[in-house]
């Protein structure tokens, strides 16, 4: 099955089993509440009870990094991302599903939720609300489509973050480092 299919599916039944408790999906995997106490370390990342977890295909603001709000204060771009996933998870209750494990321990997981009576993707919530974005693989690509149209939807509406001019825009310079690291060729 084509890797977007299987997210769509996971976020599917993430969503229709919230609030729901740990429960196997009927591909066997494990789908569990967002429990208490969450600790955010970055605005796609998080540590509960049961493990650590990062939003697949998310890319947060990078801490330390900072932007000029509306009212021309500097603010670090990095809080404001999980000031906003605090808010998403406090009203949506997510339930989330695992896709794969991250190379540094976490495991990466699509969670859906209710938000205003309605089933969401936190993920893609995250990135149409402008506090997040699209995250890509090493040579640039988009992990997924959707989330970069929502991206794009989200910058060209000002959503966010992104109504500022001066967005430290994470993945470019995520890129870059990852550029400036690479060993040169011959």
């Amino acid at each position: 099955m084509p890797i977007s299919e299987a997210i769509i599916r996971a976020a599917a039944v993430a969503v229709l089993l919230a609030g729901a408790g740990t429960v196997r999906a009927q591909d066997g995997s494990t789908v569990f509440p967002v429990a208490q106490p969450v600790q955010f370390e970055t605005g796609d990342t998080w540590s509960q009870p049961n493990g650590r977890f990062r939003l697949f295909g998310v890319q947060s603001c990078l801490r330390g990094t900072s932007y000029s709000d509306a009212a021309g204060a500097r603010r670090d771009c990095g809080q404001a991302s999980i000031a906003q996933l605090a808010a998403v998870f406090k009203v949506a209750s997510p339930t989330c599903q695992k896709v794969a494990p991250a190379n540094d321990g976490a495991f990466f997981v699509v969670c859906g939720g209710m938000i205003d009576g309605r089933s969401v993707e936190i993920g893609n919530a995250m990135i149409a609300s402008g506090y997040a974005f699209a995250a890509a693989t090493p040579d640039g690509k988009p992990v997924n489509m959707q989330y970069l149209v929502s991206e794009v939807m989200a910058k060209n509406s000002r959503s966010g973050l992104w109504a500022v001019p001066d967005l430290p825009h994470p993945v470019h310079t995520l890129l870059r480092l990852l550029r400036q690291q690479s060993p040169k060729g011959p």
